[in-house]
Parts: C-alpha cells; sequence; structure tokens
C-alpha cells in the first residue's frame, strides 16, 4: 500500500473517523461534556475540515503551514469563553489518537507498516501546527473579547452612575448579562486600593473576589475604573446581610494577601435609575475607610450610626465644646468614660443591664455617669442629653476598620 492508497483510506473512512473523534471529544473531555448539542455539532464540523486539509496534504506529501489553518478561527472564536483552552487542545490530541488507530488497522503487512511510518513525521507535524495555531487564535480572541467586553461594561457603568438611560445594544445586553433590568433592586459596592498601588493583575483578582461575594446567580457589572474597583450587583430583600457578610469575609482575606482595601457598600436602591446615588453613598463609605483597609457597608448601619459616621463640619460645630472637649480628652485616654456612656445606650439607659454587660460593679457604674454628668453638664437622664453625647463621641471616632454596624 503506497501513500495515494493511504490517503484514499482515510478520505473513505472519513465518516466514520469524524464520528468516533466526535464521540470521545464530547465524552472524555468534561468541559465539551457538559456543552449544548450546537457546540457539538460545531465540533463535528471542525474534525471533519481539520480531516479534509491532512487527507490533501498525505496525498500532496506535504507539510501543513498556517495558511492551512484558516478555516479555524470560526470554530475557534466558539470555544472561547465556553471551553477552556487547556480542553480545546486536548480535543485536537483525541483527534491524533484517532488518526493513529487508523493507521495502525492499515498496517497490516511490511509494506503497509513501511508507508505508515513514512506519514508519522508529516500527522505529527499536522496537529502541532494546527494546535499551535488555534491557541493563538485562542488568545488572540479571547483578549479581543475581554478588551471588547471591558469597554462596554466600562461604559454602561458610565451611563448608570451618570444617570443616563442605557440605549438598546451591547451596553444594554451588557445590563442583561448581569441581571440589572431596568426594575432590579441592587446596590453598589466601591473598592479603593490603600498601602500604595496595586498591580492590574491583583486588581482584577479582587474584584472578581468582590463579584462572587455579592453572590448573585448572573456575574454582577464589574469595573475597574480609575482608582477603583466598582461593582454593580442586583440582590433582594432578605439577601443583604448574607451578602455584607461574605464581603468583609473577602475584604479580610485580600488584606491577608497584602492587598488592603477600603471598602464601601451602599444601602439597596428600587431601580437602577437610582444608582448615581448608590455609587455615591458606596464611594462616600470607602473614602471614611482608615488607611488599613476596611469595609463600611451601609445596609448593615442604623440611621443614626449613619448621620454619625462620616466626618461633618458642621455637625462638630453644633457639638457644644464643653461636650467636645469631654470626648476628645477621653479618647486621648483610652475612652473608659465614652466606651460606658456607649454600652449605656446600647442597654437602654438601663444601669444594671449596663453594669453587667461591662462586668463592673453597679456603684462604678452609677460613678462614671455622674462624672459624665459632671464634666459635660447634660442630664443623663434626658435621651436628647445622651444623644449629643452619642453624636460627639461618633464624630470623634470616624468609622474608620470598624465591624459594620458596632458603635465600638
Amino acid at each position: 500500500m503506497d501513500r495515494a492508497a493511504v490517503a484514499w483510506r482515510l478520505r473513505e473512512r472519513s465518516p466514520e473517523i469524524v464520528a468516533e473523534a466526535t464521540r470521545r471529544i464530547a465524552t472524555e473531555i468534561p468541559a465539551y461534556a457538559a456543552a449544548p448539542g450546537d457546540l457539538i455539532t460545531d465540533v463535528s464540523e471542525h474534525i471533519r475540515k481539520h480531516h479534509e486539509v491532512l487527507v490533501g496534504l498525505v496525498e500532496a506529501g506535504r507539510r501543513a503551514a498556517h495558511d492551512d489553518m484558516t478555516f479555524t478561527r470560526t470554530h475557534t472564536a466558539a470555544r472561547v469563553g465556553r471551553i477552556p483552552i487547556a480542553d480545546y487542545l486536548h480535543a485536537f490530541r483525541t483527534y491524533l489518537d484517532v488518526i493513529w488507530l487508523e493507521l495502525l488497522e492499515q498496517s497490516q503487512d511490511a509494506t503497509s507498516a513501511q508507508t505508515v511510518l513514512t506519514l508519522v513525521g508529516l500527522v505529527l507535524d499536522y496537529v502541532n501546527e494546527a494546535t499551535t495555531y488555534a491557541a493563538e487564535l485562542y488568545i488572540e480572541i479571547e483578549q479581543l473579547e475581554l478588551a471588547g467586553g471591558e469597554r462596554v461594561r466600562r461604559d454602561l457603568l458610565e451611563d448608570l452612575v451618570g444617570g443616563r438611560p442605557v440605549v438598546p445594544g451591547p451596553r444594554q445586553d451588557a445590563a442583561r448579562d448581569a441581571g440589572l433590568g431596568p426594575t432590579a433592586s441592587c446596590l453598589v459596592v466601591v473598592a479603593v486600593p490603600r498601602g500604595g498601588a496595586a498591580d492590574e493583575q491583583s486588581l482584577h483578582a479582587a474584584a472578581s473576589a468582590l463579584a462572587r461575594a455579592c453572590r448573585t446567580p448572573l456575574r454582577p457589572l464589574t469595573v475597574l475604573r480609575r482608582d477603583e474597583i466598582v461593582v454593580v450587583a442586583p440582590t433582594r430583600d432578605g439577601q443583604t446581610d448574607e451578602v455584607v457578610r461574605t464581603l468583609t469575609q473577602t475584604q479580610q482575606k485580600l488584606k491577608q494577601q497584602r492587598l488592603p482595601l477600603a471598602v464601601g457598600v451602599s444601602t439597596v436602591h428600587p431601580a437602577i435609575t437610582s444608582l448615581p446615588s448608590a455609587y455615591q453613598e458606596a464611594r462616600g463609605a470607602a473614602e471614611s475607610v482608615g488607611t488599613e483597609g476596611g469595609i463600611i457597608a451601609l445596609p448593615a448601619l442604623s440611621a443614626l450610626d449613619y448621620l454619625t459616621s462620616f466626618r461633618d463640619p458642621t455637625a462638630q460645630r453644633l457639638v457644644s465644646p464643653q461636650v467636645w472637649r469631654f470626648v476628645t480628652e477621653d479618647l486621648e485616654h483610652g475612652g473608659v468614660f465614652t466606651s460606658t456612656l456607649l454600652a449605656y445606650v446600647e442597654c437602654d439607659l438601663n444601669v444594671k443591664a449596663m453594669s453587667k454587660r461591662l462586668f463592673i460593679h453597679s456603684n462604678t457604674a452609677h460613678h462614671r455617669l455622674h462624672r459624665i454628668a459632671e464634666q459635660t453638664g447634660l442630664d443623663l437622664r434626658r435621651l436628647g442629653d445622651v444623644l449629643s453625647i452619642v453624636v460627639a463621641i461618633r464624630l470623634a471616632r470616624p468609622l474608620g476598620d470598624r465591624p459594620p454596624g458596632a458603635w465600638g
């Protein structure tokens, strides 16, 4: 059997070879096994074209060149984002295995075996050329799609935070892919690196981690925007506590990996039309976090906690000098009296309950409250006076990286 006879046999057996290679790819490679039927149909067509080119090269006794592979681009594009590159290249090796078995079946005598041996280099060269070309195409297409997709997502975010309507087209498709319909309730997460500039790859990894922490069925809108990471995530009633918890855990893990972030989380907004306000909330919260990084999640704060979490010069001027002096001096000396007052508030102005919480004698508790009243000139039996001191404490102690919603 000469080379022409081998080529004729490979062409004659084309349907069986294509079917067997398709079957093995669809059953032996996990990503293909989970793929929809239309992709497997495309796999079959892709193999058929490769086999046709290989048979032509065997007939001509010629080695493969890049120009023989131009048909591959459309099929490669169909794999990007659906099949990992490692599995895509594994499929080529599977086709090679099927070809080897077919050639072995043709090596029934010494003459046939010798002819097949002369084709080994040609077949190996073809598969090597095909996999190299496919890998280059895959990376090129993936980079183009990432660049284009990132550009669309960035433009979509600018529309949303700018209060502009999202017109039909790629941006509207990106919004839909992120679960952001016109009436979808959502929240915004803004993360700003602390402790020096982080490299782009680290920021991409952090952005993905924050997006996963939002626990949405679809990947939320995630954008690297100038000096910040912005995530816009759809959310449902009763879900925010869990989202805040996982975001807090993620921020702490990233800090352990030497990527401290100042993370701000907005309140839940009922529709994407209010995203400009949601973004401002999240950005303001992030800017209030200290230099070591941390998280301020507005859904975890009370209204009073929120109103006193951010420095406001006007509010500070409204605090009497006597109260401000008392608070700042106590904080400078360990904060015994301010901590006592906050515990007093948390115990609904109940001295006995406060004593148990602080593990102090009731006489000690009364003594401390008397000292606070004496130094501030306020009556701690009156709620308004107590709140005046609480506001002063909150203004003197920015929320920083304390646990969301905690007084202390």
